[in-house]
């Protein structure tokens, strides 16, 4: 199969995304503490909804429709993300800067 040039371009545009998103990870396990504590670099659903006020089904919801940032892993129970993404995408959604 002979890949076309925009084929390339979205497979290459997409390995991007998936590198950067790896690098976040590595820097965010770099910075774990020992104990899971507010400062864990890594947030679920569950932990969104407290930080934000946001209803559980109101974020699901969000993801299908792309409003929320992307998660940096998909892991078997369920997405997570690092605080630090969610912190500043909740602020500029309230318009905090």
């Amino acid at each position: 199969m002979t890949a076309t040039a925009s084929q390339l371009r979205r497979m290459s545009r997409e390995l991007f995304e998936a590198s950067e998103a790896i690098d976040r990870i590595a820097t965010a396990v770099d910075k774990t503490p020992t104990k899971i504590t507010a400062k864990t670099p890594l947030v679920s659903m569950v932990e969104i909804a407290e930080m934000t006020g946001i209803a559980h089904t109101s974020l699901r919801a969000m993801r299908v429709r792309k409003q929320l940032p992307l998660p940096v892993a998909d892991l078997a129970i369920g997405p997570v993300w690092l605080r630090s993404d969610i912190t500043k995408w909740h602020r500029k959604r309230n318009g905090a800067s």
